[in-house]
């Protein structure tokens, strides 16, 4: 039965197309009322087979406009005809000679059938307006030479318990100073600021993940209700038997990482992704464009194809018009970089969310690649080649797991406010109570950081938080390249007599690690004689937790690492607990790499490729 699944999961595609992480991926660039910031459209991705039998219909809609953009993306062999018919007016765009399309085509009204034709396998998807008082619609799909079928697609009625509020909040330092009595690290984390930030609010059970075993086997049981035994995990095998005779009913199921390959992870998600997408939940997928290959297109856009209630975003940056240059350029470059994984159970008790560093890839599981050469349409890597960090490379990384249902359905509205790329909807904590007493309480917030749209917020969090540590900061990050504002505070840290350790790593292999190795290098040659630096070096694994913890009471685990990518760049997100109990546990998994790892030295040399490279000052600015 899994085998059959996977085989119609995974459509015979095996081209592998990607430059890493400063590659340039071809799918298109559709202009929409959002576009600065992504393509928050409704897609539909359509193939020859059409919905699976049990699925559910296809939701669209916005909160704050009324009016949606639908556009239809063909994975089919074959040329698709395409009639939409909807309860209110609708216009298909009309496209110039450019692929651009034709301004202000003319609206249809009500009960209007809009006819148009998909070429086969089109990456330029047709896009069409449904009017605000559109709610439903009929899409009729004739496949050349296969039978025809019919999706319904129906505005989401959730959409409108969603409350509209403003992004920044103007509470002060002085605010937050008071809601933290004297404890200055207690008011940084309850300051309203213009990040995005769930309320400060009991953190409830947590689970450091600390092992690929752990992390694989939570999300696992969270989908099926079942723990599944670590022998059968570490076999390898797509099509593995899972137990869902236990499994939670779930409402919604939300996944964002950078990467999330067609490999072991990848088949394993697909499968309990289709098992819960057949009962009528609601899944959103958000995932990066630039790193999209033709193995991933083929399984997540055909899952969604097979599925229309699976949503499924490939997230890539649009720059206006009036931007600059940069700013342009970073449309290569500027990723989603968020790791959420959340699932909302009916029974509350049985919804999880866990946050972290690791993406939906088996080398954050094994240490070798395993055999998939039975099923072609899954990557199959070459172990020992590394040219970018979509290859095999076997990673440290750790992540956290909580259920509390007040974190849970905050870190969801932040989701959905994300994926309409709209940070004024609800998740902003400083509009709500703050919690003002934190002891003997365990007090976490989430944060989710878009940096060109709320003004680099994230990098002012760091910023205040390491200007309000006393004694100590302990990081690990595997990246290193601080924005001049953090290399600021640090500064500032260790002017007051901070101790400062950073766990990273020094090498990197591949296209992207002449990068990396370089920034670290050079970030050694000025630093390694300040504070306590050290070369995680547990070969074959390399470092990715993102770590931080400041006067061992405040620990964040997240997406973050330290360097501008994170701070001036890419979508990411963290959560931060008050508590020491459990900044101590943070902080003995840092001391665990470090005990892996070396000192480094100040005279490191930087290698001559990164030295070259690095003096393209817009080059760094992308790191």
């Amino acid at each position: 039965m899994a085998g059959t699944m996977l085989r119609v999961l995974l459509p015979g595609l095996s081209v592998m197309f990607l430059l890493g992480a400063v590659g340039c991926a071809t799918s298109p660039q559709v202009s929409g009322r959002h576009a600065a910031a992504g393509q928050p459209l409704s897609r539909l991705f359509l193939d020859d087979l059409g919905p699976a039998p049990e699925a559910s219909d296809h939701l669209f809609g916005h909160p704050r406009y009324p009016e949606v953009t639908l556009a239809l993306q063909s994975r089919a062999r074959s040329r698709l005809a395409l009639a939409l018919r909807c309860d209110g007016p609708a216009r298909l765009h009309r496209r110039g000679a450019n692929r651009d399309p034709v301004d202000a085509p003319a609206w249809a009204p009500a009960g209007t059938s809009l006819t148009t034709t998909l070429p086969p396998q089109a990456r330029i998807p047709r896009t069409i307006d449904l009017g605000p008082e559109v709610t439903r619609c009929r899409l009729d799909v004739t496949p050349a030479g296969s039978p025809a079928y019919s999706l319904v697609l129906r505005r989401d009625p959730g959409l409108a318990a969603l409350t509209m509020q403003a992004a920044t909040d103007a509470a002060g330092v002085a605010d937050a100073r008071a809601a933290g009595g004297n404890d200055p690290l207690a008011a940084v984390m309850a300051a309203g600021r213009a990040l995005s930030m769930t309320p400060l609010a009991p953190a409830g059970p947590m689970r450091l993940l600390t092992t690929g075993e752990d992390a694989f086997a939570a999300r696992i049981e969270a989908l099926t209700g079942r723990p599944v035994p670590h022998e059968a995990l570490l076999a390898g095998d797509p099509a593995m038997p899972l137990d869902f005779s236990n499994a939670p009913r779930l409402e919604s199921i939300y996944l964002s990482y950078f990467y999330m390959n067609a490999d072991f992870a990848g088949a394993l998600m697909a499968r309990m992704l289709a098992w819960h997408a057949a009962r009528g939940t609601e899944v959103r997928i958000l995932l990066s464009d630039t790193v999209m290959g033709a193995p991933e297109r083929a399984l997540f856009e055909g899952l969604a194809a097979r599925f229309p209630n699976i949503h499924l975003q490939n997230y890539r940056f649009a720059p206006r018009r009036g931007d600059g240059l940069e700013d342009h350029v970073a449309r290569l470059h500027r990723s989603n970089h968020a790791k959420i994984f959340l699932t909302s159970a009916h029974d509350p008790t049985r919804s999880v969310a866990i946050v972290g560093g690791r993406n939906w890839h088996e080398s954050y599981l094994f240490s070798e690649p395993r055999d998939l050469s039975a099923f072609p349409a899954l990557r199959q890597y070459v172990p020992g080649r590394h040219r970018s960090l979509v290859d095999f490379l076997p990673f440290d990384d750790v992540e956290l797991a909580f259920s509390a249902p007040g974190m849970i359905q905050g870190i969801g509205d932040q989701f959905r406010a994300l994926w309409h790329r709209d940070l004024t909807l609800a998740p902003i904590a400083a509009r709500r109570p703050v919690e003002p007493r934190t002891r003997n309480r365990v007090l976490a917030r989430h944060f989710l950081s878009m940096p060109y749209l709320d003004g680099r917020a994230q990098e002012a969090l760091f910023i205040d938080l390491i200007d309000a540590s006393r004694g100590s900061i302990q990081i690990a990050s595997p990246f290193i390249n601080p924005s001049e504002g953090i290399l600021a505070a640090l500064d500032r840290a260790l002017g007051r007599g901070v101790a400062v350790r950073l766990v990273t790593t020094m090498q990197m292999p591949g296209l992207d690690g002449v990068f990396i190795t370089g920034l670290a290098h050079e970030f050694a040659e000025g630093w390694a004689d300040r504070i306590e630096m050290i070369d995680f070096g547990r070969d074959p694994q390399a470092l990715h937790a993102k770590l931080y913890v400041f006067d061992s009471r405040l620990a964040i685990v997240g997406s973050v690492n330290l360097n501008r990518r994170s701070f001036y760049h890419d979508i990411e997100n963290g959560v931060m607990v008050l508590d020491s109990g459990f900044a101590r546990q943070v902080a003995s998994v840092i001391d665990g790499f470090a005990r892996q790892g070396n000192r480094v030295t100040r005279d490191t040399a930087t290698p001559r490729r990164a030295s070259l490279l690095m003096r393209m000052r817009w080059l760094r600015r992308a790191f």
